[in-house]
């Protein structure tokens, strides 16, 4: 079918972390799973790993960091924690049973491994996202960059989210309930199926402001002032003139005038979220 690339969910190689993350994996089941898919071909790995966590610290993070490039994946995702309501994890932090994370002691790990992958010639191409560089090649994944240009993806399987047609999609996220509706229900109009669990209308304010929180991820490509224009009929400064003048004023955003390009400064990598919050 085309799928070449595997992405695991590994979050850390710490025995401590695993379990506070409420995973069920080990460090060594991960790397016997990188063995097996290269033995089945698979030349396109991805690892997610992620950082700030309660209790972690500089040292387990650069091990972390260091057992993760010993496996020689193609790909590296590397995300802040977030403590999201309805988890084990967000009820212990809010019950004091464990500290909340902290955010300054996330950005220098965050930091460390923008050093630590620069130096194994891994290419920093979106906030959270480093690419391999492979004779000469960087191995960007293509599936995501569809996301941060904010072009339409199709998404199939239990718990899937796709945006096509106008239209943000996802599915049931129960197994057996996903493949009960799609064998018993009528079929419906592409994209949409009968194992859909919620459908969102993307009205023209909601795509400009999309394309410029999602396309502000990419480190060097950013945001065209030119494909906005082509693809709005309008121009980026005139929609965002008020947050643009504001966020460059604060180190957060620069523009490229030669190139026509917006994007993050190195600090505004770091409070991408204060920069996204202007375009929602």
């Amino acid at each position: 079918a085309g799928i070449n690339r595997i992405s695991y969910g590994v979050q850390s190689f710490q025995p401590a972390e695993l379990k506070l993350l409420g995973r069920i994996h080990t460090a060594e089941e991960v790397k016997t799973a990188v063995e097996l898919s290269r033995e089945a071909g698979f030349a396109n790995l991805n690892l997610d790993l992620i950082c700030g966590l309660p209790g972690q610290n500089i040292a387990t993070w650069k091990d972390t960091l260091q057992q993760a490039l010993a496996l020689q994946p193609e790909h590296i995702s590397l995300y802040a924690l977030s403590v999201e309501e309805g988890t084990i994890l967000y009820k212990w932090v809010h019950s004091g049973e464990i500290p909340e994370p902290d955010d300054d002691l996330a950005a220098d790990m965050y930091i460390m491994a923008e050093e630590t992958l620069k130096a194994s010639e891994f290419h920093h191409y979106e906030i959270s996202n480093w690419a391999a560089v492979r004779n000469g090649k960087v191995l960007e994944c293509r599936h995501n960059l569809q996301y941060w240009v904010n072009e339409p993806y199709f998404g199939f399987g239990a718990g899937a989210h796709g945006c096509m047609a106008g239209y943000r999609y996802s599915n049931i996220a129960d197994i057996q309930k996903y493949m009960n509706q799609i064998k018993q229900a009528e079929r419906m109009q592409f994209p949409f199926s009968a194992a859909n669990d919620s459908r969102i209308a993307i009205d023209a304010l909601t795509e400009m402001n999309e394309t410029m929180m999602l396309g502000l991820r990419l480190t060097e490509e950013g945001v065209s002032r030119q494909r906005f224009h082509e693809r709005f009929g309008k121009q980026m400064e005139d929609v965002y003139k008020s947050p643009i003048e504001k966020l460059i004023g604060q180190g957060l955003l620069c523009l490229d005038d030669q190139k026509g390009i917006l994007r993050l400064t190195d600090r505004g990598r770091l409070l991408g979220n204060r920069v996204f919050m202007e375009f929602v």
